[in-house]
C-alpha cells in the first residue's frame, strides 16, 4: 500500500500528499502520531494503511507479535498505535 500511495502521489501532479511515519524523506508531520490523530479528528485524513505482521483471510490484523504467550512473544512488532481510533475516524 505504501508504494502504491507514493506512486499515486507522483502521478497526481502535486495534488496529493502522502505521509510515511518515521520516514526521513516522506514524513511531513513534525510531531508524528499526535499530528496524525489531529488530522483524523479534523476529517483531513482520507486514508491510512497499516503494515500488519499477520493478516488472516477475514482481514484481521495482528500488529503486536507472534509465537509464545503474550507479552513474551517470540516476535514483537510495534503495536497498534491507536489504530482503533483511526479506523473509526477515517
Amino acid at each position: 500500500p505504501g508504494a502504491g500511495a507514493l506512486l499515486a502521489r507522483a502521478r497526481s501532479g502535486g495534488r496529493m500528499r502522502v505521509n510515511v511515519l518515521g520516514s526521513i524523506r516522506n514524513d511531513f508531520l513534525c510531531d508524528g502520531g499526535v499530528e496524525l490523530f489531529d488530522l483524523a479528528a479534523q476529517g483531513r485524513l482520507d486514508a491510512f494503511f497499516l503494515g500488519g505482521g499477520q493478516i488472516d483471510g477475514q482481514a484481521n490484523i495482528n500488529l503486536v507479535g507472534a509465537g509464545g504467550s503474550y507479552p513474551q512473544t517470540d516476535v514483537r512488532w510495534p503495536g497498534s498505535f491507536g489504530s482503533g481510533y483511526l479506523y473509526y475516524l477515517v
